[in-house]
């Protein structure tokens, strides 16, 4: 059974913060950390108004600087980059990005007085206070500026002592828990408002006082004063000028870096000395007096100025998203009643941001456009004289007027080249199409009309559709991915217009008419949580029993989605509450995978009617999956099997175990849960548990084998010492696990944890009596397993084990010296390391083939570039594994990092050639995949040229060289593409090689060219095309293996007239002997018995060798063809088995002279 077979299978856990691994993994971290030598680990989190917008729920009152010391991993600790997804999930900032733009916006001098600070230096220089608290930040500062100037110290400190920084690799999610209990190796930065008191947790604790220094705000000043070349200019005529403004503004900013910068903005506006001079006396004192002031400036303004800076303020202020500079001006532009684009009528953009007065600036990395502070924002919640009297009316009016030109009549494009120029053309297109309703519903009764008139404009509104379906990860036929027969009741529900909708009603609009995609306007509604619109769709008749194309109900949509508020209504009048999709999930099972576990418990409290055992199963399994205990429990109460299992044999058990859930699984033991049910590929619990040994030691308190094997021969402890699980690897010791048992491939523990260079694990088994000396099926012992893997430091300890191993490590040192011969053993070395076939979270759904729940997934938020800790996958190579073209899509089309390689170094697109999926290979390629990107010396054009005697690999060769793969690159025994395609006799493929400009007379590690390939097989010269074009493009006739054999030998020895004769007229020497003393064409020609043969050579002029013993020869020769290949232990020239019976017969050929 392949690894193919039982890959299919099993969840791994994201480790909690309290199981036994985490625990170790702390103590290990403790161990490790020694104060003062290691490097700084950063946190930035984000201001409390960021974070505000970008999460809507509570504003931080603390952001917390880590800095840790002395972060050295142990060896044996494997790194999990996992965990870093939990600083994603805490928020959706992206912390690096926000760092990077503020210090672009960072004057190098400010903030130089903190780093001065003896405090600071005390602490940075690793003395003996670990916590220093930065205290009394207020609003507007620089606070952030300051925070990134000092991480950007502590990074820079950091690279410059990189020997000691592992700060980047290490698990992160303990560190907050860790904080105060650390302190001997951990040191804390903490910045706080002065309102908050920290006394009570820190003790003593050093602290400074943040302001905005007085030195500071100078400086900031005179840098932005002089380098602004109107107030330069206006310096020539007053130089006291700038004095006058540096002290102004200094003295009104209040120590508020906000405001001076707001205010340098509106004198650096002013034209004139003496408009300079008034508006310095008019600044205010304050945030909010300025902002006033400034709307005061904007009212002011003629009636046209006004009204477009109204406008672009409350466009910017309602936008659902930063808008870009071209699609906000495109809006300015468009007037109500506008059938066609003016762009006569956009407004320049200068003069955009002079009559907004500096409220809006524009960001040139990202080329869009926004209010100057997010305090602005807040400001015009409170106060909206400076916005039109209802922006997001104003804003639906120009989405619909611009989304109802006439060039959109001619309804959605037929191609992809086609909806990309029109999109590129009409900027505003996009967002109008995709938010336009959002906007009317604000305002739903104010745009009723114009709603109404344009949605009986039915190519318009087809074409907003087009685009509203469109990502912004593209592949071939994007523009194909709408619904048709899309009504305006369909619109209407999925915008939650309920007014428009219920006018639609009453004109006598059908209200289960469905979609291209089975879609009624209630399935729209229920998938939305528009609840309001839902209801009114059920009371007016609307069937929530239909189904989609994908076999949804409403209620599964609801469930899906998290719409708890829908659910009750659905459930009411559809009745069968356990209706399953095409993948067979219910509602219920929808909410437990997107863990909207408040939707989840509405629907329990609703599950009183019976269901198949089998349903109850399934939901069981999700349920014991997300750790939901409380549905656990519910479900096993009202009839679910307890050992029931899925379509790959794996239970509830199996599934809570490998992702780490303790209480469900202690719920499911407790309830009589079987710990050795075997699934479909053997697999026990005990399998699964590696990465969790309190749960391993739970199942082995109730029984749980502990040598049990999958059909590979696998038992949990070898899966241990191949994934470095070591303490799971020592309580399973504990149970008596056997330290020998090896797998089908003679692999033990000892072979696993010594090419994975774990010391600590290799002491662990060679005490308890591993032995050191077994050889896997390659002769592999554990000391070759580690000096392959580079590991050179577990010599000492094998020494005291093995009696020559000095003597393997000599020999060792000799063979991998050769770049080639070190990639040929890494590469077995690599097939032999293939463990625990776990996977997780989106990989999980991937390999159960679930493309919904892939979706489902990814909307959630699932990293979808993360990799298995355990068992290597990501998303794409598992679907691509599994041949999966629909998951490939969804995952490429959603952003999956196409060159991503798994833990075994294969990318997507390696796989996909590799095993021969045409389809997927071309998708990878035309979604941007590394064409020539090597693993163990193999580029994709070498995989699929090694296979291209089978038409796919052949096909799949011929795509990579016709998209510009490299025709030269080599194997490690040298062979390039242009070798194999000569050996398979496949002439297109080497007809499209040697046009690229493929080698023709390249040497392999033999010495053997394509040309040479071509004549030894049989394949090749039974159709003589590839040796004809080899040929013709002048390959060397003549040219010798290292054993000294030409093509003219080989085609004399098969008696290949054909090829015989293209060689002759070609130039090759009939005279020519292998080696110096072997036999001629015309020897090995009468050896073979060939009387065709013989006379084609003599009439070319060919003579024999003066002595030459032809029976001894003949029997020699036959003799040598029927020896076995021996082994491949180490040896990477040994000849390869495709070319073992033409080296048996030439050598016995060439041995004929010293007989």
């Amino acid at each position: 059974m392949t690894a193919r077979s039982w890959l299919k299978k099993a969840l791994r856990a994201l480790i909690s913060g309290r199981d036994e691994a985490l625990k170790q993994a702390t103590n290990d971290f403790h161990k490790a950390v020694k104060l003062g030598q290691d490097t700084i680990g950063k946190l930035l989190l984000a201001n409390s108004v960021d974070i505000k917008l970008a999460t809507s729920s509570t504003t931080s009152e603390l952001t917390v600087l880590l800095a840790i010391l002395g972060s050295k991993t142990p060896p044996e600790r494997r790194i999990s980059q996992e965990r870093d997804k939990i600083l994603d999930w805490l928020s959706p900032i992206d912390y690096l990005k926000k760092q990077r733009d503020i210090l672009a916006k960072h004057h190098g001098k400010t903030g130089k007085w903190f780093l001065d600070h003896p405090d600071f230096r005390l602490w940075m220089d690793g003395g003996e206070n670990t916590i220093l608290w930065c205290r009394g930040i207020r609003m507007y500062t620089g606070q952030g500026f300051l925070l990134s100037t000092y991480t950007k110290v502590l990074n820079s400190w950091c690279r410059e002592n990189s020997d000691d920084d592992e700060c980047d690799e290490p698990t992160r999610t303990d560190f907050l828990a860790m904080l105060l209990g650390s302190r001997s190796t951990l040191r804390l930065f903490l910045t706080s408002r002065k309102s908050v008191d920290l006394r009570a947790h820190i003790g003593a604790t050093p602290s400074i006082e943040i302001i905005a220094s007085t030195t500071d705000i100078r400086d900031y000043l005179t840098t932005k004063v002089l380098n602004n070349d109107r107030l330069l200019s206006l310096f020539q005529k007053d130089p006291d000028l700038s004095s006058q403004i540096i002290n102004t503004v200094q003295d009104k900013a209040g120590g508020m870096f906000l405001l001076a910068n707001l205010q340098i903005a509106h004198i650096s506006m002013q034209s004139t000395v003496r408009k300079v001079r008034n508006a310095l006396n008019s600044l205010p004192r304050g945030i909010v007096p300025f902002y006033e002031q400034a709307m005061e400036r904007i009212l002011g303004q003629g009636e046209e100025d006004m009204i477009l800076a109204k406008k672009t303020l409350s466009f910017i202020f309602c936008a659902r998203r930063p808008l870009s500079t071209v699609e906000l001006i495109a809006a300015l532009s468009v007037e109500i009643g506008d059938s066609t684009f003016d762009e006569d009528n956009c407004p320049p953009l200068h003069t955009i941001l002079s009559v907004c007065v500096g409220l809006v600036s524009t960001d040139e990395n990202t080329g869009t456009i926004g209010l100057v502070h997010t305090t602005l924002q807040e400001y015009l919640q409170e106060h909206t004289s400076g916005l039109l009297a209802d922006p997001h009316l104003e804003m639906a009016s120009v989405c619909i007027t611009y989304l109802s030109f006439r060039c959109f009549s001619e309804g959605p494009c037929t191609d992809d080249a086609t909806l990309t120029k029109r999109m590129q053309q009409y900027h505003f297109l996009e967002y109008a199409s995709k938010n336009w309703g959002a906007h009317a519903r604000y305002s739903s009764q104010q745009s009723l009309k114009s709603v109404l008139n344009f949605l009986r404009s039915d190519t318009n509104v087809t074409s907003s559709i087009q685009v509203l379906h469109t990502n912004s990860k593209r592949t071939e036929g994007w523009h194909n991915r709408f619904p048709r027969d899309f009504t305006p009741i369909h619109v209407t529900a999925y915008w939650g217009l309920k007014e428009a909708c219920e006018v639609f009603c009453q004109d006598g609009d059908k209200i289960d008419v469905q979609d291209s995609q089975g879609t009624t306007a209630l399935h729209i509604a229920a998938r939305h949580g528009h609840t309001a619109l839902l209801k009114s769709l059920l009371a007016k008749g609307a069937r929530p029993e239909l189904v989609d194309e994908k076999g949804y109900t409403p209620l599964i949509w609801a469930g899906r989605n998290g719409h708890k508020a829908s659910i009750t209504p659905l459930i009411l009048a559809l009745r069968n509450i356990w209706t399953h999709d095409a993948e067979g999930w219910t509602a219920l099972d929808w909410a437990i995978i997107g863990k909207h576990y408040d939707t989840a418990g509405a629907l329990l409290s609703h599950y009183d009617q019976a269901a198949e055992a089998t349903r109850l199963n399934k939901t069981l399994i999700l349920a014991a999956e997300g750790g939901y205990d409380e549905a656990v429990g519910i479900l096993l109460d009202k009839g679910a099997c307890i050992n029931g299992t899925d379509e790959e044999g794996s239970t509830a058990l199996d599934f809570a175990v490998s992702e780490g859930k303790e209480k469900v699984v202690r719920v499911l033991l407790e309830r009589g849960a079987d710990p050795n049910s075997q699934d479909n590929y053997c697999h026990t619990a005990l399998h699964w548990a590696i990465a969790h040994p309190k749960i391993a030691s739970l199942l082995l308190q109730h029984g749980a084998i502990v040598d049990s094997q999958n059909r590979q021969k696998h038992t949990p402890l070898l899966w241990c010492a191949k994934e470095d699980q070591i303490d799971t690897l020592k309580l399973l010791i504990q149970s008596e696990a056997a330290v020998n048992a090896c797998d089908e491939h003679g692999t033990t523990p000892l072979h696993a944890a010594a090419a994975k260079g774990n010391e600590t694990m290799v002491k662990i088994l060679l005490d308890k009596g591993a032995d050191a000396t077994l050889k896997d099926r390659d002769e592999w012992t554990p000391v070759h397993s580690a000096l392959i893997g580079g590991h050179f430091h577990l010599l000492p300890i094998f020494a005291l084990k093995v009696t020559n191993c000095q003597s393997i490590a000599d020999n060792m040192s000799k063979i991998l010296e050769d770049g080639k011969n070190r990639a040929w053993l890494q590469e077995t070395a690599m097939e032999k390391s293939h463990g625990s076939v776990q996977v997780s979270g989106l990989r999980t759904a991937v390999n159960s083939g679930y493309s919904e729940r892939v979706l489902a997934l990814i909307s959630a938020g699932e990293d979808i570039n993360a990799c298995d800790s355990i068992g290597g996958s990501t998303a794409l190579t598992l679907a691509v594994w599994l041949h999966r073209l629909d998951i490939t899509r969804i995952l490429i089309e959603n952003g999956a990092d196409v060159d991503k390689p798994d833990a075994t170094g294969n990318t997507a697109l390696h796989i996909a050639v590799k095993d021969g999926y045409e389809d997927i290979v071309a998708l990878l390629l035309s979604s941007g995949a590394n064409i020539d990107k090597p693993l163990h010396s193999w580029t994709p054009l070498l995989f699929a040229s090694r296979e291209c005697h089978y038409g796919c690999y052949a096909r799949i060769a011929e795509l990579l060289v016709n998209n510009g793969a490299d025709v030269k690159a080599a194997d490690y025994h040298g062979r390039t593409a242009l070798h194999w395609a000569a050996q398979w006799g496949q002439c297109l493929l080497a007809e499209g090689l040697v046009q690229k400009g493929a080698p023709i007379d390249a040497q392999d590690r033999w010495g053997m060219t394509p040309l040479i390939w071509a004549s030894a097989s049989e394949r090749t010269r039974t159709e003589t095309s590839v040796i004809n074009l080899l040929l013709a493009n002048n390959a060397n006739a003549n040219i010798e293996t290292k054993e000294g054999y030409r093509p003219i030998h080989l085609a004399a020895l098969a008696g290949d007239l054909k090829c015989l004769d293209q060689l002759l007229r070609h130039g090759a020497d009939p005279e020519a002997g292998i080696g110096t003393t072997g036999p001629k064409p015309l020897d090995i020609a009468r050896i073979m018995k060939n009387g065709a043969t013989v006379t084609l050579l003599e009439g070319w002029g060919a003579t024999s060798s003066e002595s030459i013993q032809w029976q001894h020869a003949r029997n020699k020769a036959t003799s040598q063809g029927t020896k076995k290949h021996g082994s491949r232990f180490l040896n990477i020239d040994t000849v390869p088995n495709e070319v073992i019976c033409v080296e048996n017969f030439y050598r016995a050929l060439r041995d004929l002279s010293t007989d």
